[in-house]
């Protein structure tokens, strides 16, 4: 079985191309909307972060992320 497994991995290799990538957000949206004493709702506030691989296959006929 791991034969086959090194296999497919250097056949995907053959017709993948891949990247790897990084991206942080920070997020900051004021509100715009009132509570009932009339005073402004707190802003939504967040971060995000993501990590992973991109990969084309078959001169771009399939993508994943």
């Amino acid at each position: 079985m791991p034969t086959t497994a090194l296999i497919s991995t250097q056949a995907l290799r053959r017709f993948a191309s891949q990247a790897g990538y990084i991206n942080y957000t920070e997020i900051f949206n004021p509100q715009e909307n009132k509570d009932r004493h009339g005073d402004y709702l707190d802003p939504e506030e967040g971060i995000n972060y993501e990590i992973g691989f991109k990969s084309t296959f078959f001169d771009g006929l399939l993508n994943t992320v």
